[in-house]
């Protein structure tokens, strides 16, 4: 949990950065896909919904939209309950 926390806080710090400077881009979709995968491994599937949804707001690559729509899809049933 620790290691996980501490990666949250490293993409975290990456998508501050990338927003301050104004850039999108496959780099920036990855910060925000391995967000995700911290949210889930911390438990936090709506967490990880909303970190998925943002990555393909900010031109990700064909590979990580596909990705993102895998994972949203096997989520997307956990959070409604």
């Amino acid at each position: 949990e620790d290691e996980t926390d501490e990666a949250r806080e490293y993409f975290l710090s990456a998508i501050r950065e990338a927003r301050r400077i104004g850039t999108t881009g496959p780099a920036v979709a990855g910060s925000y896909i391995g967000l995700a995968k911290c949210y889930e491994a911390l438990g936090n599937p709506a967490g990880a919904v909303s970190a998925y949804t943002k990555a393909l707001e900010v031109e990700a690559s064909e590979e990580q939209v596909s990705e993102v729509r895998e994972a949203l899809r096997r989520l997307k049933p956990r959070t409604k309950r």
